[in-house]
């Protein structure tokens, strides 16, 4: 992946969403728009911490719903927990 490239999540129960990315640093950010634009900002960091890494996602904008957008957020990175664990 590289900024400008395009992107789709897909999710089961939710659909596919179109996305532009912004920005790739490998091992550490990855930051994308989601379409159509401008778009919210999402940027997700990755930082060492102990025997593990820290996670923080980042999503900014003009949210139409943000505890919505907060919790489809938490799900997700149960989810990721999840299969970090499998």
């Amino acid at each position: 992946m590289v900024a400008g490239g395009a992107m789709v999540l897909r999710w089961d129960e939710h659909g596919s969403f179109p996305a532009t990315v912004v920005a790739v640093e490998p091992g550490r950010r990855f930051a994308f728009r989601w379409l159509p634009e401008p778009g919210d900002l999402v940027e997700i960091t990755l930082t060492p911490e102990g025997s593990g890494t820290l996670v923080r996602i980042s999503e900014s904008g003009a949210l139409e719903d943000a505890a919505t957008s907060a919790m489809a957020w938490r799900n997700s990175l149960s989810l990721l927990a999840k299969l970090a664990q499998a």
